[in-house]
């Protein structure tokens, strides 16, 4: 399991990959965390077979773009937003975006 922090505090992710036995295909889930005043929620964001998450690259505090080196999603959520209490400081939301190659570090020019 990897664990990717995030700018905002107890805020992170985790990769988990389920590898199998036989014919069928490792499972890789991404989730969401969020830690605070000893409370924590998890929520799944992207859930595929045989994906492997290149990197995560935080955009700002509350925007992230998961780059994926191959495989099939079946779940991507590119909204989710974590709840441990009943203050605003108790939450936060996150937006993501999906991409196949993150090797390119600007948008090519025209």
């Amino acid at each position: 399991m990897a664990i990717i922090k995030a700018p905002v505090e107890g805020v992170f992710y985790t990769v988990e990959v389920f590898k199998t036995a036989g014919p069928t295909a490792d499972t890789t889930r991404v989730y969401a965390h969020l830690e605070r005043n000893g409370k924590a929620r998890k929520i799944l964001v992207l859930d595929g077979e045989n994906v492997t998450v290149g990197k995560i690259i935080w955009n700002n505090p509350r925007q992230a773009t998961i780059c994926l080196d191959g495989g099939i999603t079946d779940v991507f959520r590119n909204e989710v937003t974590l709840i441990v209490g009943n203050s605003v400081g108790d939450s936060e939301t996150i937006h993501h975006q999906l991409r196949e190659d993150c090797t390119a570090t600007t948008p090519p020019s025209k």
